[in-house]
């Protein structure tokens, strides 16, 4: 099934949504395994259905007859070809970047740290966590909505979803303790909602 270029915001939306829905469930299983089971059987089991993900990818990898279907190999010149595009460059520079940066410095690294150190064990992270997926799931298909009709004004939600992510970071800085982890977590999935959908539609509309 294919989405059109006018709902291609909202496709975004749905597979960060489906992403993030076995994300929700992830964090807190992961955290309620490591006080049970320990970080290292935690990594083995982990590691052991990215190796079955990686391997159903493989095998689904190919045509309708079953043969692997013959790709053009990329060359350096086709990466500087892409980076040279303005847009690209731009939304890809101040905007995914910063948002990979901040997903995994603050919320898969840094929140952690600061809980472990106010005393909750890891399966209470792994609820705080929680949060970023369900603003993900609860926001992300209506700002996409959003997003579809507004069409050449993409970029604004680009922005504002940056904004958001600025001053969600803020928040442990200026509320102390566990509301302050809390509120953070929320906003930066609302920022994320916001922002991360409608990019690789406006790179579709600007590059290809």
């Amino acid at each position: 099934m294919f989405v059109s270029t006018n709902e291609g915001t909202q496709g975004q939306a749905m597979f960060l949504a489906s992403f993030f829905t076995g994300s929700l469930s992830g964090a807190a299983i992961g955290g309620i395994l490591v006080d049970r089971l320990g970080f290292s059987t935690t990594f083995l089991l982990s590691a052991g259905l990215s190796a079955t993900a990686a391997l159903y990818v493989v095998r689904s990898l190919g045509d309708e007859t079953g043969r692997t279907v013959a790709r053009k190999s990329l060359l350096l010149a086709d990466f500087k070809a892409l980076l040279r595009h303005r847009h690209f460059a731009i939304v890809t520079f101040l905007s995914a970047i910063p948002a990979k940066v901040a997903l995994a410095g603050f919320l898969y690294y840094s929140v952690p740290l600061y809980l472990k150190g106010l005393g909750y064990s890891q399966s209470i992270t792994g609820r705080v966590m929680m949060a970023y997926g369900l603003a993900i799931i609860l926001i992300g298909p209506m700002v996409a909505r959003l997003a579809d009709r507004a069409h050449t004004r993409r970029w604004r939600f680009i922005m504002l979803g940056g904004y958001a992510a600025a001053l969600a970071l803020m928040v442990p800085l200026l509320v102390e303790n566990m509301k302050g982890a809390v509120i953070a977590v929320i906003g930066l999935g609302v920022a994320h909602a916001i922002g991360v959908s409608p990019q690789m539609t406006l790179i579709n509309d600007r590059v290809v």
